[in-house]
């Protein structure tokens, strides 16, 4: 301040540079600090949101129904549940032996000591290990269960965080698969026609039919079409099936029921006459009186056979079968046919321990590989089970001759554990027989 004439004069003091670097110098500590910690929570977060999604693709994946390339389920295949988690691994944090897939029943207590089990779950029943553990066997209602861990380790450790491990478990319940067997669908009816080219459907034509067709008139005057008995559009002679349903008769070569009874010969007696000839005497006036002989015809009767159609049923009662056996890789169950004729197969149904069949080695399963009927093979697959259904067609010819024969189901391994679900069950064509199940579940005399 200075006082020059009276007048009093005040001067600012500028700050000087090295006042501003110290207070930067102050704060730039500081503020390093909060940027660096952003950054590695940031990181932290985008760990644990990665570990999340790796669990979730990896319990989706062994939860899928299917097979692989190589004929495993997806619950089997261990080494493609963990590629599937280290799909969603962007920075590399994840080790396969921090990837633990386990299996529940989807109940039950949960697990409270140490990992593994996951805590959380359930106590599982088995553990994937390895690539392929065709060990693990799953039922109706099974869970997979994956835990996914990573570590978080800041790269410059100033910020007060330590090394922290990321987990994440997901859990799904595993779609299961059915095999199913049967008959193919009816075609579909056909669409009305035109028969005389009229441009009126024949369903509303008067008189659908041109020129007589050799069956007489109808009541309009107009000539009747060919007969048609099941009422397909293909005439009764030009049809393979001219008939619905069982008329009680069996069936035909194309397994379409018979119309008319099967012919057995039941002799009745008819009446044919006989002439035989009978000597006569008349007399004729001649000169010497001498009788001359005539002949007249009588009549006499002799027996002949003529042949009678009658309906024959099968009785199917007369089936026998022996208790199911599990010799070396086979289920076997011997049948005593009885009824005296061929019986014509349309189902057999089959059901045997699928899951714990082999007790030997770490494949405990029996996949159905081929069924024989009286040694014919009339199935081949590749079936994982419980059960089997397969149907035929009558006209397939697949029949079990009279006597005593077998049917043979073959495995790709040992049958040596049976839990008491096997069970076979048949099903015939033969009149008389279509409502009669043979059922290894139900006792009949043997042998």
């Amino acid at each position: 301040m200075e006082n020059k004439k009276g007048i009093w004069i005040f001067k600012r003091k500028r700050r000087t540079l090295a006042q501003a670097m110290v207070e930067f110098a102050l704060v730039l500590p500081v503020l390093l600090l909060i940027v660096y910690g952003l950054l590695e929570v940031g990181r932290l977060i985008f760990i644990y949101s990665m570990v999340t999604t790796a669990s979730r693709e990896a319990a989706r994946f062994g939860s899928a129904t299917g097979l692989n390339t190589g004929g495993t389920p997806q619950y089997q295949n261990c080494a493609a549940i963990r590629a599937a988690a280290q799909r969603a691994d962007f920075l590399n944090v994840i080790e396969d032996a921090n990837i633990i897939i386990q299996y529940d029943h989807g109940s039950g207590t949960p697990y409270t000591g140490s990992e593994p089990p996951i805590r959380g779950y359930p106590t599982p029943f088995d553990t994937c290990t390895g690539s392929i553990d065709t060990g693990v066997q799953v039922t109706m209602g099974d869970r997979i269960v994956v835990l996914v861990t990573a570590q978080f380790t800041p790269i410059v450790p100033i910020v007060p965080l330590g090394t922290i491990n990321v987990r994440s478990a997901n859990a799904r319940t595993i779609i299961g698969s059915v095999t199913v067997a049967g008959t193919a669908l009816p075609p579909p009816p056909l669409p009305p026609s035109d028969s005389d080219g009229d441009g009126i459907l024949d369903p509303y034509d008067s008189c659908p039919y041109q020129g007589d067709q050799g069956y007489g008139l109808d009541p309009n005057g107009c000539p009747l079409p060919p007969p048609d008995g099941d009422g397909d559009g293909v005439p009764d002679a030009s049809d393979n099936c001219p008939y619905q349903g069982d008329q009680g008769y069996g069936v035909d070569p194309y397994g379409c029921p018979n119309p008319t009874p099967t012919a057995t010969t039941s002799p009745t007696i008819t009446q044919t006459p006989t002439i035989t000839l009978t000597p006569t005497i008349t007399p004729t006036p001649t000169e010497t009186g001498t009788p001359t002989e005539t002949y007249t015809p009588t009549i006499t009767f002799t027996p002949t056979n003529t042949v009678t159609l009658t309906a024959t049923p099968v009785n199917c009662s007369l089936l026998r079968h022996s208790a199911i056996t599990t010799p070396n890789n086979t289920m076997v169950m011997q049948i005593n046919n009885l009824t005296g004729a061929p019986l014509i197969v349309t189902q057999i149904f089959v059901q045997w321990n699928h899951d714990r069949g082999f007790q030997t080695g770490g494949d405990k399963t029996l996949r159905l590989q081929s069924i024989t009927l009286a040694g014919v093979q009339i199935w081949t697959g590749n079936a994982v089970g419980p059960n089997l259904t397969a149907a035929y067609l009558p006209s397939a010819g697949i029949t079990l001759p009279t006597g005593i024969h077998s049917i043979v189901f073959t495995f790709h391994q040992n049958y040596n554990n049976e839990d008491g679900t096997e069970r076979i069950t048949m099903q015939f064509a033969n009149h008389g027989c279509q409502a009669y199940t043979l059922d290894s579940n139900v006792y009949t005399p043997w042998p």
